[in-house]
């Protein structure tokens, strides 16, 4: 017998979001609005304020590469807005914050 409290209907018209990825209805997939516009604030904070961030690069770095599986428009789009003035991508600045974190604990 069919749970009726379990069954959810769903047309091709609405965006499905499952496990916090959308599904919009050419059948691509994506990650949801407020999710991209997190990360986003997150990565602006920790490129803008450095050590005194409270955001861990290496998290960031990771929800990156997450963002790259999912949706490679959107992560290349973030690439680009946060370019550094000597050419490096939010991804190498990230790492490169990594790297000078793991410097400090060592010294």
């Amino acid at each position: 017998m069919i749970n009726r409290k379990k069954t959810h209907f769903s047309s091709n018209v609405d965006n499905v979001l499952v496990t916090g990825i959308r599904i919009k209805r050419n059948e691509s997939v994506s990650l949801s609005t407020s999710f991209k516009k997190d990360l986003k604030t997150r990565i602006y904070h920790k490129l803008r304020f450095g050590s005194n961030s409270a955001e861990n690069a290496s998290v960031l770095l990771g929800l990156l590469n997450y963002l790259k599986m999912i949706d490679i428009h959107y992560f290349n789009k973030i690439n680009a807005k946060y370019l550094s003035e000597d050419g490096l991508t939010c991804c190498e600045q990230l790492k490169r914050i990594i790297a000078t974190e793991k410097q400090k604990k060592t010294v």
